[in-house]
């Protein structure tokens, strides 16, 4: 039986993660790109001129956002899509994952046209060929949701594209009172084109490199770019080595022939706090301008093309691009972008590039000066690719520019808070600034401390000096942060695949209530590997978490560190106030959605000490009374990240992200499990919606106290070096005691 549309996006798309897509329509997926026509706005969903296009928008998207597309179209247009897929997607190249959902026309020959004679019996063999791993879509609809769980669980580990193959009548007719207007939110205004031409095209002053030197001249510090292959590649390449520029603000697009600018539309769909220059070839964009004329018309206000004309195919050997300059111009009037400009020297493009105030195409005639044998960059692609994210990761729409001014430093002799008109807290007691974990002394360092790193007479050198905190861009903001569909991961585990551990481990669980909810390994070889090698093996669970208000090691601020600086008095200090340091948490509850599955890894532990508790609040709520129960279900309450804020300043640190108010529920459904978990804790909940505040305070006290003295429901963990804990910090509440009074550098948090 056919699948509806709307159940199959609901039970088989979405608790994949898939939420976006692109492509060109086919008979076998009809129903359902119906329905995503209906219901889904540009900003999730474009029809391309052309599949190697859709292709591109995934890559951008996948760059920008982390998050993995669907990229639908027929098996004959596979050829279509196998540039990019070959060039950009191939996990030989930059190795970017995506769904592929192919419809299969001609699957036998019985429902052959005679245009799907050749390519429906051969649409397998081209996936092999091409390295693409596929499954054909199975017709219950729990299996097609795991089937596309597995698929993308393959796509994210070995970084490579996936295809779900669609035979004829796998998806029923979606009914719509009338077709689906996707163009109704393009524009379909045809400014004129503006041309501030000073040269004779006999004479033209600018050569490409100057041309490329002039765009990066006018990047402020929130914009990047995106280079088309070739020359425009190596020339910014070379032009960043001679200017001792950072090559992470440029996606260089070594392959993808035409698909440049569909790339960069696909980055601007995760970034808006920058512009983006795309910087084409001429012999490029005339190669798929169909999708420029759809694209164009929906793409972003930061979205700028700049087209580089020299009239010649130059990397290839200068051969003559068949289009005159005067027709060039008249097919940029019929684009429907929302500025046009034409200039040929270093003055008309930089204005140009000013002015751009709109989707914006720029067309720079350039001279033929080329410079020969430019090097192509050193790098391997995933090295790039890398970077650039990780640039991202401060340039990107969750980010933006923040003037640095120095951090008002707390008063000793004050022990009253006063709010600052940033919403920071300026002043703040001694026990808020102890309760930070590191002495307020202590001002953020942009490189490793030296003493940590070689050791001195007191104490010996860090073992992975590489782990140490820094505070890299301190400028630099995060923005708000927002909702995202989350992918099960287990979804994709091998059934087949039993025997995880090797004959003769010893495995055992920690307490008689909790078995593999927390998992322990220890002696692993975490601490040993590089960095982004853990980064990359977290980031298949999911979405990494960026922590806001702490340092984490150079180039990784996917990394949390728990880090105990050397010769830091913090125990004694924070025992002369408290009587105990039973601060038990769920990490970062205050975000409008928490932290899930999270990687706790030791480098280094002290002598005694340093151990963790976890608290399993599934079963802290099963506990209650059903009375109680129905009286928790339906409350919410408050999570604040204030007073974590407030630490940070007084610790002479930044705050990455505003601090705010979040309202979660009180009780939380697990909406994989169906089980319910207590979600409050001391740290981070202030208080119950609703409820007066003696009541709330009350209720708060006792579920606090509930969740702390279950004893028979937690677990204490040991750490040893090279200890690793998995767990889901929405499942269970943490303590760590402190116990630590010298130096060690001790865990790593990795959440999606």
């Amino acid at each position: 039986m056919p699948f509806d549309p709307k159940r199959f996006d609901q039970v088989a798309l979405r608790p994949n993660g898939i939420d976006t897509a692109f492509g060109v329509p086919d008979t076998n997926l009809s129903g359902l790109l119906t329905f995503l026509s209906a219901t889904k706005p540009v900003s999730k969903h474009i029809v391309t001129a052309n599949e190697g296009a859709a292709v591109a928008l995934a890559a951008g998207y996948y760059l920008s956002t982390g998050n993995i597309a669907m990229v639908y179209m027929q098996n004959s247009g596979l050829a279509n899509a196998l540039s990019p897929l070959q060039s950009i997607a191939a996990k030989e190249v930059f190795g970017i994952p995506m769904l592929l959902l192919i419809g299969w026309r001609g699957k036998s020959a019985e429902e052959e046209e005679l245009q799907d004679a050749a390519v429906g019996p051969r649409l397998l063999g081209n996936l092999e060929t091409n390295g693409i791993p596929y499954q054909e879509i199975p017709t219950c609809i729990h299996r097609a949701r795991e089937a596309i769980a597995r698929l993308l669980g393959r796509s994210v580990q070995e970084k490579t594209p996936v295809a779900l193959i669609a035979p004829r009548d796998t998806f029923a007719e979606y009914e719509v009172d009338e077709t689906p207007e996707f163009t109704s939110s393009i524009k379909v205004s045809y400014p004129g084109i503006t041309e501030w031409i000073s040269w004779s095209p006999s004479h033209l002053p600018l050569s490409r490199k100057d041309a490329i030197r002039c765009i990066m001249g006018q990047m402020a510090a929130q914009d990047l770019s995106v280079s088309s292959l070739g020359g425009n590649t190596r020339e910014y390449y070379m032009l960043c080595k001679e200017m001792n520029r950072p090559i992470n603000r440029n996606f260089f697009c070594l392959g993808a022939m035409g698909h440049a600018y569909a790339l960069s539309y696909g980055v601007s769909m995760g970034f808006s706090s920058g512009r983006i220059f795309c910087i084409d070839g001429d012999g490029s964009f005339l190669m798929h301008a169909g999708n420029n004329v759809l694209l164009a018309g929906t793409a972003p206000s930061n979205l700028i093309h700049i087209v580089i004309y020299n009239g010649v195919h130059a990397s290839t050997g200068n051969h003559p691009v068949a289009i005159r300059r005067e027709n060039l111009v008249a097919l940029a009037r019929g684009l429907p972008y929302e500025q046009k400009f034409f200039v040929d020297d270093a003055e008309g493009l930089e204005n140009a590039c000013k002015c751009a105030k709109g989707s914006t195409l720029v067309i720079v005639a350039v001279n033929r000066l080329l410079q020969k044998d430019l090097p192509a960059p050193s790098e391997s692609p995933h090295e790039l690719k890398n970077v650039f994210m990780r640039s991202l990761l401060y340039m990107s729409s969750s980010i933006t520019p923040r003037p640095q001014c120095p951090q008002p430093r707390p008063s000793e002799s004050s022990n009253t808070a006063r709010s600052t008109d940033e919403g920071m807290t300026a002043e703040v007691d001694k026990a808020t600034k102890v309760n930070l974990g590191i002495p307020s002394e202590h001002e953020p360092r942009a490189e490793a401390d030296y003493d940590e790193v070689h050791g001195t007479e007191d104490y010996p050198p860090c073992l992975y000096p590489q782990y140490l905190p820094v505070w890299e861009s301190p400028q630099a903001k995060y923005g708000p942060l927002e909702p995202f569909n989350y992918a099960e991961r287990a979804l994709a585990a091998d059934s087949t695949f039993r025997e995880l551990l090797p004959s003769g481990s010893e495995l055992r669980n920690l307490t008689a209530t909790l078995g593999a909810e927390v998992s322990v390994f220890h002696n692993q070889d975490f601490p040993k590997l590089p960095i982004g090698q853990i980064v990359d093996y977290c980031r298949y669970f999911g979405r990494l978490f960026l922590h806001s208000h702490s340092g984490f090691p150079k180039g990784h601020p996917e990394i949390h560190i728990v880090h105990s600086r050397a010769g830091n008095t913090l125990s004694p200090e924070f025992f002369a106030m408290h009587t105990h340091s039973m601060a038990w948490h769920s990490d970062n509850s205050f975000d409008v959605q928490p932290p899930g599955v999270t990687f706790l890894y030791a480098l280094e532990v002290p002598p005694e000490g340093g151990d963790t508790i976890f608290a399993d609040t599934e079963c802290a709520y099963d506990r209650l009374s059903p009375a109680f129960r129905n009286l928790l279900d339906g409350l919410h309450a408050v999570h604040t990240s204030r007073d974590q804020a407030a630490r940070a300043v007084a610790g002479g640190g930044y705050v990455r992200r505003e601090p705010v108010d979040t309202t979660h529920p009180v009780v939380r459904t697990n909406p994989r499990t169906g089980r319910k978990a207590l979600f409050v804790n001391p740290q981070y909940t202030r208080r119950i919606v609703g409820l007066k505040t003696e009541e709330s305070d009350m209720l708060l006290r006792f579920l606090f106290d509930h969740i702390a003295n279950s004893q028979d429901l937690q677990c204490r963990v040991r750490w040893g070096n090279g200890t690793v804990v998995v767990f889901d910090v929405g499942i269970f509440s943490l303590l760590s005691p402190v116990s630590i009074c010298c130096r060690f550098p001790s865990f790593k948090n990795g959440y999606d």
